[in-house]
């Protein structure tokens, strides 16, 4: 994406790392439901398609793959099963800093399944990714 400011397709393949925290609550054991706090550092990988909708500007389509490398739980260690993994599909916005060729901040937001964070099962719902980068 170095000329953004030219209509054109963006398409783009992306790697790096992540930090990654969520807060955890398993099942209820005597009316009370445990809870704690997941963290970990994730490799991040994207692919993107879009189109430029205004100079520096892309609208178009991510999916985004987090996978735990390294997970630290805190309050309830049996919350968390192994390492979490999150898969995210949906829009994205990615803008270019002006003045600083290269340079550029992505927001992706849709629907997102979160594995291996509790033996509880898979989760389903909204998410979020938001990144910056260097091309």
């Amino acid at each position: 994406m170095r000329d953004a400011s030219a209509e054109s397709v963006v398409v783009r393949a992306d790697w790096g790392l992540a930090a990654q925290g969520e807060r955890v609550v398993g099942d209820p054991v005597g009316g009370v439901a445990p809870e704690g706090h997941a963290h970990a550092l994730a490799s991040s990988t994207e692919i993107s398609v879009g189109r430029t909708i205004a100079p520096g500007a892309v609208l178009g389509l991510a999916l985004v793959d987090v996978r735990g490398l390294a997970a630290e739980r805190s309050d309830s260690p049996s919350l968390m099963a192994g390492m979490p993994r999150l898969d995210l599909i949906g829009p994205m916005f990615d803008v270019s800093a002006r003045g600083l060729p290269g340079l550029h901040a992505q927001v992706s937001a849709g629907l997102a399944m979160m594995r291996g964070a509790s033996d509880h099962g898979n989760a389903f719902g909204g998410g979020v990714s938001v990144s910056v980068g260097y091309d």
